[in-house]
């Protein structure tokens, strides 16, 4: 549960650097349930991810914070995947970013 925590501490954090650097932009976190899927999309209309670099924020080491680490994301996603979910990223450079987490429904959860 405190991983989990992380996750959408790390999401968070890095939605308010986003606004922050482009000086713009709201958050919204919004939850939808299926018989076999949870999903939580957290977008944030900041600065937006690079669609060249996409499918490298989730890497280990990767980073484009001038002090960052490069571990956040990566964290994430081997958490999610833990939990038998995944996380992606879909975002339009200058427009938006979201945050997709996909995670198993299971039964005694509605």
């Amino acid at each position: 549960e405190s991983f989990f925590t992380y996750v959408l501490f790390n999401l968070l954090k890095n939605a308010l650097y986003s606004i922050q650097s482009a000086r713009k932009g709201d958050i919204s976190i919004t939850l939808r349930t299926g018989p076999d899927w949870n999903l939580i999309y957290f977008r944030d209309s900041g600065s937006g991810v690079d669609n060249a670099i996409t499918e490298k924020i989730f890497d280990g080491f990767f980073t484009t914070k001038s002090d960052g680490t490069g571990a956040g994301l990566a964290f994430c996603k081997r958490t999610i995947i833990s939990f038998g979910g995944e996380i992606t990223c879909h975002s339009v450079l200058g427009e938006y970013a979201e945050f997709v987490i996909s995670l198993p429904a299971y039964a005694g959860n509605n």
